[in-house]
């Protein structure tokens, strides 16, 4: 599951902030500034101990400039140690699936909006054409607001677009970049209804469920075919072992074997002199 890079992100939002490693015990908040101010505004810096390593969080106003500084200063010195520089943990960035090809980065903000503060929604697209790939990503300012979107999400059926199709919701993990999927893209489509929880007993409701339980299914018969083939792999990795170490096994006689050949070939070999002489004896008596 890839992640987005959020380019129009709020100033000093939470997927602007990087985690430097390997820091010397007597680094200060001034030496962080000193080498990483010239990359882009610095907003807080944290600076802990976990277990023995010193590690400092690190927030930037823009993304862009984040990642600028992680690109340059990622093993580089600072206090005679190489520093260690990647994006911090994020977990107030949620992936949205199964998005109907209507559904545009504003459709996202709106209807994200009602699980915390929004600081920006992308909709992955095609590189060449805003065509939707079907999936987007939702950036909160809280990682509260994210959990409380899976959570709402896995217990209810969330519409977010005409169809009926209720969405996937699931905390995001990884970086990568794209545009986006802007209203302004999609000119003369149907935007469709606004995003909403299916309610029951309707048709609506009743198509929802429907898309819910296709989906289900191919989930459940994926894992299971997922199993069988991990099975057979399994046995085949056994059954070579096996074949491997019958072979080796049988490597190994042959070469007692031999042994045994060539230390008899040996004896032989000692015993011929001593036969000859014994042979010359009578003769020379």
């Amino acid at each position: 599951m890839s992640l987005l890079f959020l380019s129009n992100s709020k100033k000093f939002s939470s997927s602007s902030r990087l985690l430097i490693g390997n820091l010397s015990p007597d680094t200060t908040e001034i030496d962080i500034r000193q080498k990483f101010s010239e990359f882009g505004e610095i907003g807080v810096i944290s600076i802990s101990k976990v277990s023995e390593n010193f590690i400092a969080t690190v927030s930037f106003d823009f993304r862009q400039n984040a990642e600028k500084a992680k690109n340059a200063t990622h093993k580089t010195l600072l206090k005679q140690r190489e520093l260690s520089v990647r994006w911090a943990i994020n977990d107030s960035i949620v992936w949205v699936g199964d998005l109907g090809p209507s559904v545009t980065d504003e459709t996202l903000i709106r209807a994200f909006s009602q699980f915390g503060d929004v600081e920006n929604a992308i909709v992955a697209t095609d590189p060449k054409f805003p065509l939707s790939l079907g999936y987007g990503f939702v950036e909160f300012s809280q990682s509260s607001a994210a959990k409380k979107a899976v959570q709402a999400a896995h217990e209810q059926l969330f519409l977010i677009s005409s169809s009926p199709k209720p969405v996937r919701v699931e905390i995001a993990r990884q970086n990568n970049t794209q545009d986006g999927l802007h209203e302004y893209d999609i000119k003369g489509a149907i935007i469709g209804n606004g995003p909403r929880f299916a309610s029951p007993n309707t048709l609506e409701n009743d198509f929802a469920c429907q898309w819910r339980e296709v989906r289900d299914r191919h989930d459940y018969e994926l894992s299971q075919l997922e199993e069988i083939h991990a099975r057979e792999q399994y046995n085949l990795y056994i059954a070579q072992m096996e074949l491997y170490k019958g072979e080796h096994d049988k490597l190994k006689r042959l070469e007692s074997i031999f042994k045994t050949q060539k230390q008899q070939q040996l004896e032989q070999q000692q015993l011929q002199p001593q036969s000859q002489q014994l042979q010359l004896q009578p003769q020379q008596q």
